[in-house]
């Protein structure tokens, strides 16, 4: 992002071309700024436009000259001076920063992987430039030289427009931004993502809609349409956060994102038909949350992450095995949120004859929708808290209900201790006959 200080540079170093007082000191500091942002080198090559085509509109025209300020000396001073600056900057592009107008077009690619077919057309380790990438099988994980890993699994079409950028003009993609990739853009024709630092997926559907999903750090939805150059921030989604954005700029949150312990392998479409699990909805307002439930399709396993905002994974108790009853579980992650909010409820569409467990903490009082519908199975398992410092295991106990044909179920707030506040969330998983 283009702070004051980077136009100031801008700025000072054209006003010093165009006045014939440019020195070393201000054009080192444009040479470190032009290295280190694409955004600052764009800027300069507009601001080099518009400036030349206001001069070159005044020529010959004395009223024009005199709107502006300009007397002819002046006017013909500046058009020279323009023509200078243009000629340095084009070779100071092309010599030291290779600027993609005078380069072949596209960006730098390695395979790292391929699957489901893709292999043949996209073996692993090759190293190509694209331009564009139209996959109609398989999927492929590729690094760009910005260090941005990127998987894209077909159908899907994209354009590279630089090792930081990419429109994405229909399908989806997820982006692993890594340690040098943050300000990564990804554009679609209805919003742009801007990575500061994280791990999420987009997808450009064909109604005109772009799902984003967070699944680490956070990202920022742009509104490129009012101002299409640097747009305003609709909204900042961050890490187990989903949101939809029409041809309208309008904001929606996406509920459900069905996925596998494999963070490129999502989608927004809903569980596959052999899942006992077909939707998970909650009564938050809009604007109050945007936390999505992530269903994992026999996803509860030893190490399988808790929640959709947390790195928190369910664990066998010390000494003892996972239990087997819940294991292979088509699991639901929820979030740490749900648990502030006193009426919570949670809706549960099950579409067929399964048990369903609910894991909660053994601490504080049972709710009564739990020990009214619920019965104990006298198993547990631990949350390992990996984030917190030191790190935490929390014991869950697992309550169980036997569903025999396809319902929705209404379940309530976590656990209160004591004095009324609320445990941790529970989880959610359920495993049909």
């Amino acid at each position: 992002m283009m702070t004051q200080g980077d136009i100031k540079i801008l700025h000072d170093y054209i006003d010093g071309q165009i006045d014939g007082q440019i020195d070393s000191e201000c054009f080192a500091r444009l040479q470190t700024l032009l290295r280190g942002s694409h955004e600052a080198r764009r800027m300069l090559r507009d601001l080099s436009a518009v400036d030349a085509k206001m001069y070159e509109f005044a020529a010959g025209d004395p009223m024009t000259q005199r709107l502006l300020g300009l007397d002819s000396q002046v006017y013909h001073r500046r058009f020279r001076y323009w023509k200078i600056l243009a000629l340095a900057a084009l070779l100071f592009f092309a010599i030291g920063l290779g600027v993609l107008w005078l380069v072949p077009r596209g960006v730098n690619v390695e395979i790292v992987a391929s699957r489901d077919g893709a292999s043949s057309t996209w073996p692993q380790g090759g190293q190509l430039r694209l331009n564009e990438l139209h996959l109609t099988h398989g999927s492929i994980q590729m690094r760009l030289t910005s260090g941005v890993l990127l998987d894209a699994i077909a159908p899907v079409t994209l354009e590279m427009v630089d090792p930081m950028q990419i429109r994405l003009l229909t399908g989806h993609v997820t982006i692993d931004a890594g340690d040098n990739g943050k300000g990564f853009v990804v554009d679609t024709p209805q919003t742009r993502v801007v990575d500061l630092g994280t791990r999420f997926g987009v997808e450009a559907n064909s109604d005109m809609k772009t799902d984003v999903v967070v699944f680490e750090g956070a990202v920022d939805l742009v509104d490129r349409q009012r101002d299409p150059k640097n747009g305003s921030v609709l909204r900042r989604i961050s890490q187990g956060e989903a949101a939809r954005v029409n041809s309208d700029q309008e904001l929606t949150r996406i509920m459900n994102v069905v996925g596998s312990s494999m963070t490129n392998e999502w989608s927004t479409d809903g569980p596959p038909v052999d899942c006992s699990i077909a939707k998970v909805t909650d009564n938050f307002f809009r604007d109050e949350d945007w936390f999505f439930y992530r269903i994992i399709p026999k996803g509860f396993v030893p190490g399988a992450t808790a929640f959709a905002n947390r790195p928190h994974t369910w664990e066998a108790v010390d000494g003892q095995e996972f239990p087997k009853s819940i294991e292979g579980a088509d699991l639901v992650q929820t979030f740490r949120g749900a648990r502030k909010k006193e009426r919570f409820e949670l809706q549960i569409n099950i579409a067929r004859p399964s048990t369903l467990f609910i894991i909660m903490p053994k601490i504080g009082t049972p709710a009564a929708w739990l020990s009214q519908d619920f019965i104990r199975t006298g198993d547990e398992l631990m949350v390992h808290e990996s984030d917190a410092r030191p790190w935490i295991r929390l014991p869950f106990e697992i309550w169980k209900r036997e569903i025999t044909a396809p319902i929705v179920i209404t379940l309530g707030p976590a656990n209160r201790d004591e004095n009324g506040n609320p445990t941790a969330m529970y989880g959610i998983a359920a495993k049909s006959y």
